[in-house]
Parts: C-alpha cells; structure tokens; sequence
C-alpha cells in the first residue's frame, strides 16, 4: 500500500514503504484515479507552456479517422501533440471519470521522446514518464 503521495514542482511522487519492491505496490482504486487525473492535467498545462497546445480544434473528419483507423497515435492523420491533445488526455479523462475498464499497459515515453526535444520539452516528457510508470504500477481492484 502506498504511504504518502507528495505533489512536488509538479510531479506526483508515491512513497511506499521500505520493505515492498516497487514493481509489487498496487495503489488504492481512487488515489490511482486522482493520480491519473492530476497527470493528465499536468501534461496539459505542460504543453500550453511549451507551445504544444493547439488553439484551433482539429476538424471532426480527422478525430474521427484518429479514433477509428486504429494506426498507432494516430500518425497519419495529426501530430503527436495533436493526438495527446485531441484524443489521449480526453479520452483517458473519460474512461476515469466514468469507471470505465482501465488500459492494462500504456507505453508513450518512447514516442514522446521521438518527437520531443528533451530540452525544451523536459517536463512535458517527465510527466509522460510519471503517466507510464503510473499504469506500470497497477491498481488494487475497486
């Protein structure tokens, strides 16, 4: 079980206890929710600061060939920060919001990193990281 949960310059950071491994904590089913849900807020102001936001709304032909083409981030159709913009935080706040089943794994880092320079764009990809060790740590069940 996680101890403490410490918000610090931005990052969420979980202590547990010194004799669980890390790969063996499950997290609470609503302190996961709320964890997630801070990220996905973090990652977007992140990005506003960065200059990865978009202000103009994709048009509605290119979301729903996102959402439907089933191509990794959507890659032909927009831009890795389109897509987390567009699709990714919208959606993943959905599915918390609403209990929906949860993704088993998520692995964005390595695309991030391919797309984003790691000076400029550090926090944004920390917060990636924190997103992917997140679900890399599990859940209890509700």
């Amino acid at each position: 079980m996680i101890s403490l949960v410490v918000l610090k310059a931005g990052r969420i950071i979980l202590f547990a206890p010194l004799n669980q491994k890390k790969a063996n904590i499950k997290v609470p089913y609503l302190m996961y929710k709320h964890v997630l849900l801070s990220l996905l807020n973090h990652l977007a102001e992140h990005m506003k600061a960065c200059g990865l936001w978009s202000l103009t709304p994709i048009c509605d032909s290119t979301l729903h060939q996102a959402m439907t083409q089933g191509v990794p981030f959507a890659c032909n159709v927009m831009t890795f920060e389109q897509w987390l913009q567009f699709v990714f935080i919208p959606k993943m706040t959905i599915i918390i919001e609403s209990d929906a089943p949860m993704p088993n794994a998520l692995c964005l880092l390595p695309a991030a990193e391919g797309q984003f320079c790691s000076k400029t764009h550090n926090g944004v990809l920390q917060i990636i990281a924190d997103i992917d060790a997140q679900f890399a740590s599990g859940v209890e069940n509700k």
